[in-house]
């Protein structure tokens, strides 16, 4: 079995502004950053958290190309994403391999190298959840 964590979850919102507010407000958790522009991706994102155990990612889309934007198009706002931190990266890839899930953010035969930090399930293989997988940082003590 591959050793892996919960790092956080990403929820696709219309306004960031509304879904920082009640989340704030239901659930008690924090802001930990300032709202973060990635043009790259076309979404507004801001992390909530509590006592330091993950995080919440509510992602707003800017711009009506994104995946994001697709997403709450189609199914509404909510769970987008699932983020998992792995302990070996490039076993965790070939193992989704093997199991018939697609890795996308690098090619479809190529493995993580060294400086890959992240890699994604595509939710066609993986029951309509997108599942970003992490390469998780060790630190000496």
């Amino acid at each position: 079995m591959l050793n892996t964590e919960f790092s956080y979850f990403s929820i696709a919102v219309k306004n960031l502004n509304e879904a920082t507010d009640l989340y704030t407000k239901m659930l008690g958790l924090e802001v930990m950053e300032q709202p973060e522009k990635s043009t790259e991706f076309g979404f507004l994102a801001s992390r909530l958290g509590a006592n330091g155990t993950g995080f919440l990612e509510l992602l707003e889309p800017i711009n009506e190309n994104s995946a994001v934007s697709r997403f709450i198009e189609t199914r509404g706002e909510g769970v987008y994403m699932i983020s998992l931190e792995v302990e070996n990266l490039r076993e965790t890839v070939k193992q989704v391999r093997l199991s018939g899930g697609r890795i996308t953010g690098i090619g479809e035969t190529e493995e993580p190298s060294a400086d890959t930090p992240s890699v994604w399930v595509h939710p066609m293989s993986s029951k309509g959840v997108f599942i970003e997988l992490r390469q998780a940082v060790v630190t000496s003590s």
